[in-house]
């Protein structure tokens, strides 16, 4: 064989080749579009199912939503006539009432006891007060001190004299004995209270001996407690020579 013939067989066993390795890509392009195509109709075919899906949803959800309106709708109607049968019903019953014995029952036992009570608790009552003596009676603890300071009780009354004391309270002009005797033990009270404010500021430890001492000082011992002491004798000296100057006169000697 010639050179040229082992040059064409060359040439031709290329181009046989390069015609397969053509088929092959073909083939290999035609295959990929093919799975282009079966990914697209996958994608719609999935989105139109969806779509539908979501239209029946709404569908479904809008036939709910119509359901529950038309419930609440009907309850509410059946509540309005039940309420209305219930006004019906007793309108229709106090109607009866106006024409039967039943009326006079409820007067009696109901109302009639109603106007009772009103009546107790809206009366005006009424009434009159006695004229106020025009000198107050003595309290009893009073008049038993009275009598005790007095001597009323024993024959000594008239020995209750007030001419030593008079000396001590006489003065001129304007007073009486009595009158500068009270003056007096105002005067001995806000004294002592002073000084018994002072002595407890002054005092560190106050105990209640201390100050049970500093009281009866002032009220039983002090010369307040002689000052009211001699207030009195001054008052039950003249009381005691009033009764005996009356009792001479009524009973003569």
């Amino acid at each position: 064989m010639s050179e040229k013939d082992i040059a064409n067989v060359d040439l031709s066993n290329d181009s046989f080749i390069s015609d397969k390795n053509m088929n092959k890509s073909n083939a290999n392009e035609d295959l990929k579009r093919n799975k282009r195509k079966r990914k697209k109709s996958s994608s719609q075919s999935s989105s139109s199912e969806s779509d539908d899906s979501s239209s029946s949803s709404d569908t479904t959800s809008s036939s709910v939503k119509r359901s529950r309106r038309h419930r609440r709708k009907k309850r509410r109607h059946d509540t309005h006539n039940h309420k209305n049968a219930k006004l019906d019903k007793l309108i229709a019953d106090i109607s009866d009432l106006k024409s039967s014995d039943a009326m006079i029952i409820i007067l009696k036992v109901i109302i009639t006891p109603m106007i009772v009570l009103m009546t107790m608790l809206f009366s005006l009552p009424i009434a009159t007060k006695l004229k106020d003596p025009d000198v107050l009676r003595t309290p009893s603890s009073y008049l038993e001190v009275l009598k005790g300071i007095q001597r009323l009780d024993d024959g000594e009354w008239q020995n209750v004299r007030y001419a030593e004391v008079q000396k001590n309270y006489r003065h001129t002009p304007g007073f009486t004995e009595l009158d500068y005797a009270l003056i007096k033990q105002k005067d001995h009270l806000e004294k002592e209270l002073r000084d018994f404010l002072s002595w407890a500021k002054a005092t560190p430890d106050l105990n209640y001996d201390g100050i049970h001492e500093k009281i009866e000082n002032i009220f039983v011992t002090g010369e307040f407690s002689k000052i009211s002491n001699d207030a009195l004798q001054l008052v039950c000296g003249h009381r005691a020579e009033i009764i005996q100057h009356r009792r001479e006169a009524s009973w003569p000697q």
